[in-house]
């Protein structure tokens, strides 16, 4: 009896403990508990077969499921994989009607994603299936980890199938990262041999003897490799089934696995031969018309080729047209192709593609690779793809930009504009080098020394770049001959502000002198008023914080309604920092809570995690430890802020961050911000390199390591001869710490400058407590000075900042008891052992209170200490969101009524689900229930 027409395993085979696992997962989402699951393995090993089981599970359970995959070649449709999986399908996730942003604007896409999904999730769990992401555009991958961290909480299943060997870095760290927050591997091993004898049954429709069994094992455990085997058996009868038994005829490899893919391809019609080839060039699925365009055909004649194709298995029909029935044919297909012809083939497709209408950024990666010079429809398309990438896939956009130029003619009107947005795409994708190379030769040779000076400005003016690049963008304008005096003027003023971002506060100094002739020369009102920004910040280098604010709003009465984002917002970010300089920390907290609203109404990207950066720093100052830990741990360690930290405010956050893991004794999230640090400190030449020295410095301090204090400061290299401490974004109470690590590290002559520069912050701010007792401290330490300390004391308690306070307390103590005044000193020291318990820092506590059991006194102080665990260990923020949580709101919804960022509301939630012993929004909202009642 000859075999039976082969047929497709209908049955999942040996993937059982996967399997269970999924259905174990999607079990406990409509539980309330959601999960990730990443599905790893080598092509052919059945991830797409997995991926389909858990659909028919999450069918038979009645969870909601949307599908999404990457494809191989040039399509870049930004987020396109997961756009797909959440709104395409007969029955979608989403609704599209209900997106505002468009999939450029990345943060504000994410965010709404999120709010969209929480309330899917509410009304039902959900399963969102990402396939073969080892091809994944950027914008998938982030979108991946932001949405599986932030909705952690929400009966939200995502499984994920990738091929490791192929993923790029960016998707191997997100997966890093939501294993540590949870996420399980399902890493698929070859089939073992019971799983090939039953795939073989199911195929033949009989059992395989012996000899049939070990060609099958040549397959190497891989099921699609295996079913292709089988088929091939089977369509070449190298098989004869009788009796219920599968036998080899002939113990040889099939054509359909032996013979290469030109093999198959020619023994079928030139049609199809054709086809295929075409067809492997738009890719591995695609649109039967857009086929047809290709050829040059109707689409009538071209169906009996195409059917030639589906019955020889290499293409197959799809929901959207037709793909081919793995990638591995496709590619395989492809490699049939002679180079040249690829190329023009590649040409073709998107001519092709173009007229049908797709989007310059699905077109885009295949006309960078197959267009030649002069190509000016190709550099058009790659101009546009550029401008929509720019802000959600640098890399690509500097790509397609760099190529659009090769491509464009010298005397395109185009040309000139081309050239700018490529210099500031080099910049903004991180190529410094590729950068420079193109000032010296594209932009020296393509334009006039005033458009020079234009782009340069463009690149002084991106505050999202590093300091030292704007600088030097600035100083090479200067140096050009030709420059407008406006334009000069501009760059004069703009380049104050840069050096003191870039550290360098004496030589801001030096070039303000400069400006202010330059501005005085040319008459140009926005020189003039760059100028006057520029000066806020040498206001800050100097602590002349009531002339900053002073400054700050009459510019802004000044600007009025005319001023754009970029201004109102660093107006904005500057009187903030003013007033937690003047200790008017409540007033901080409240403009920067605007802050928040007001970037966030305007969707300016960049502001809105660096206000809450600003918001985690003044509740540090504050004592609300806590508080101040989850604004800032939702913005550094979450990835919204890329690592290495791009300017020197993102390093102040981190600083605040590192501050709050000493405090607390959290060894991992000081690790975690140590790693960050050196990190940036190996990129980074601004003034954030101080802030990143001065956390260092204060994680060795906390351990008493004087090497390692002396360690921290050396890598400031030249930077320490103008100032240890930070020129921006100090913290008023810094110098009696750095007095503190001077004396440890054996260092006086740093100790004495520290006491002169807090003394200079005094007699600027006679009024400010804090900084005036500042001053004290930094005196009383170093000079071992009873009443210095004593006064220290006195000024603090008129300041808000409980953990100075507790410092000041805890030397005086230790002074007193030296003195041999010790019921004084403990009870300086009970003092500060309160104020520390309250605010959180258990690590000072413990120290505190091993300095009080050496002097013979035990101490609790229950009524300020919070528990571990419970609700009693949540904090009043913490308690506020989950009031709003509990009762249904979204996390921008809290975020809103909260006046913080949807970062911050994700981290608090992470914060409450560990001290309640929770996983999930359901569990939450019934012990919210619970205890009401």
């Amino acid at each position: 009896m000859d075999a039976p027409p082969a047929m497709p395993p209908a049955t999942l085979r040996g993937r059982d403990g996967e399997a269970a696992l999924i259905g174990e997962v999607l079990g406990a989402a409509r539980d309330g508990t959601g999960g990730v699951l990443l599905v790893e393995g080598a092509a052919g090993l059945g991830k797409t077969r997995l991926l389909d089981e858990s659909l028919r599970i999450a069918r038979r359970l009645g969870i909601a499921a949307g599908r999404g995959g990457a494809r191989p070649g040039p399509a870049v449709i930004p987020m396109g994989p997961l756009l797909s999986a959440l709104f395409d399908g007969p029955e979608p996730l989403l609704r599209r009607a209900d997106l505002e942003t468009v999939p450029e604007q990345r943060y504000w896409l994410l965010q709404e994603l999120q709010e969209l999904l929480e309330r899917r999730a509410a009304a039902a769990p959900v399963l969102v299936v990402l396939d073969d992401l080892q091809w994944a555009d950027p914008g998938t991958i982030e979108g991946l980890r932001t949405l599986a961290s932030s909705l952690a909480g929400h009966p939200v299943v995502w499984l994920v199938a990738l091929r490791s060997g192929e993923a790029p870095m960016a998707l191997l760290r997100a997966a890093d990262e939501l294993a540590v927050q949870g996420a399980r591997w399902l890493r698929l091993a070859p089939l073992g041999p019971p799983a090939v004898r039953a795939i073989a049954e199911d195929v033949l429709r009989a059992a395989p003897d012996a000899e049939l069994l070990t060609l099958a094992a040549r397959a190497h455990g891989n099921p699609f490799l295996l079913h292709e085997l089988l088929l091939g058996l089977a369509e070449e009868d190298l098989v004869h089934v009788g009796g219920g038994r599968a036998a080899l005829r002939t113990a040889r490899l099939p054509g359909r696995v032996a013979r290469s893919m030109r093999e198959r391809l020619e023994g079928m019609s030139p049609e199809a031969r054709r086809a295929a080839t075409v067809a492997a060039v738009l890719g591995r699925a695609f649109r039967f018309d857009d086929l047809a365009a290709m050829l040059g055909v109707a689409p009538a004649p071209l169906l009996e080729a195409v059917e030639e194709l589906v019955r020889a298995d290499i293409l197959a029909e799809d929901a959207d047209g037709l793909r081919f029935r793995h990638d591995l044919i496709c590619e395989a297909v492809l490699d049939t192709v002679p180079a040249p012809a690829r190329r023009a083939l590649d040409r073709q497709a998107a001519e092709v593609l173009l007229r049908a209408g797709a989007l310059p950024v699905e077109i885009a990666a295949r006309l960078a690779d197959s267009a030649e010079a002069g190509d000016a429809v190709a550099a058009q398309v790659l101009h546009q793809a550029a401008r929509t990438l720019a802000a959600s896939d640098l890399a690509a956009a500097c790509d397609f930009s760099v190529k659009a130029l090769e491509l464009v003619a010298d005397d395109a009107p185009e040309r000139v504009e081309l050239v700018k947005e490529t210099a500031l795409l080099l910049h903004l994708s991180g190529r410094v080098e590729a950068a420079r190379a193109f000032a010296a030769d594209a932009i020296v040779h393509a334009l006039t020394p005033a458009e020079r000076a234009e782009v340069a400005l463009a690149t002084a003016t991106m505050f999202a770049l590093p300091p030292p690049l704007r600088v030097e963008a600035g100083q090479g304008a200067l140096a050009l001959d030709g420059v407008p005096p406006g334009l000069r003027a501009l760059h004069a003023a703009i380049l104050v502000l840069n050096l003191v971002a870039a550290g360098a506060g004496r030589e801001a100094l030096d070039a303000e002198r400069r400006a202010v002739a330059l501005v005085a020369e040319a008459g140009e009102p926005a020189a003039a008023r760059t100028l006057e920004m520029s000066r806020l910040a040498l206001d800050e280098v100097a602590g002349r914080y009531a002339a900053m604010l002073d400054r700050a709003r009459r510019f802004g009465r000044l600007e009025g309604s005319a001023q754009d984002q970029a201004v109102a917002h660093a107006l904005q970010w500057f009187s903030a920092n003013a007033l937690t300089g003047l200790d008017r920390l409540e007033e901080a907290l409240e403009l920067i809570g605007d802050g928040i609203r007001r970037t966030r109404a305007n969707r300016h990207t960049l502001a809105v995690p660096r206000w809450e950066l600003s918001r985690g720093r003044a509740l540090l100052q504050l004592g609300r430890l806590s508080d101040a830990e989850a604004a800032l741990e939702g913005v550094l360690l979450d990835g919204v802020i890329t690592v290495p930290l791009p300017i020197p405010p993102d390093c102040a956050g981190l600083l605040a961050l590192g501050r709050i893991a000493v405090h607390t004794g959290n060894e991992q999230l000081g690790q975690r911000c140590a790693e960050i640090a050196r990190t940036t400190l190996a990129a980074d030449r601004s003034d954030g390199r101080r802030q990143l020295t001065w956390l260092l410095a204060l994680q060795a301090m906390a351990r008493e390591d004087a090497a390692g204090v002396r360690s921290a400061f050396a890598l400031l290299g030249p930077q320490a001869a103008e100032s240890v401490l930070p020129l921006l974004v100090r913290e008023p109470c810094d110098e009696p710490q750095l007095v503190r690590a001077a004396l440890l590290a054996g260092d006086e002559r740093l100790a004495h400058e520290a006491v002169d520069a807090a003394e200079r912050r005094a007699a600027a701010n006679p009024d400010v407590a804090a900084i005036v007792g500042a001053a004290a401290h930094a005196r009383g330490l170093r000079r071992g000075d009873l009443a210095e300390l004593t006064a220290a004391v006195e000024a603090l308690e008129e300041a808000p900042r409980p953990l100075a306070l507790a410092s000041a307390l805890e030397d005086l103590g230790r002074e007193l008891v030296a003195g041999g005044d010790a019921d004084a000193g403990v009870e300086a020291l009970g003092r500060a052992l309160e104020l520390c318990a309250r605010c959180g820092a258990t690590w000072d506590a413990r120290r505190l209170r091993g300095r009080l059991r050496r002097l013979g006194v035990r101490r609790r102080i229950a009524a300020a200490e919070r528990p571990e665990r419970g609700w009693e260990a949540l904090t009043g923020s913490e308690h506020e969101v989950v009031a709003l949580i509990a009762n249904g709101l979204t996390n921008r919804e809290a975020a809103e009524r909260l006046f913080i960022s949807p970062h911050t509301v994700s981290t608090h939630l992470r914060h409450v689900f560990a001290k309640l012993g929770i996983n999930s929004r359901v569990e939450l909202a019934r012990l919210a229930l619970q205890r009401e009642r």
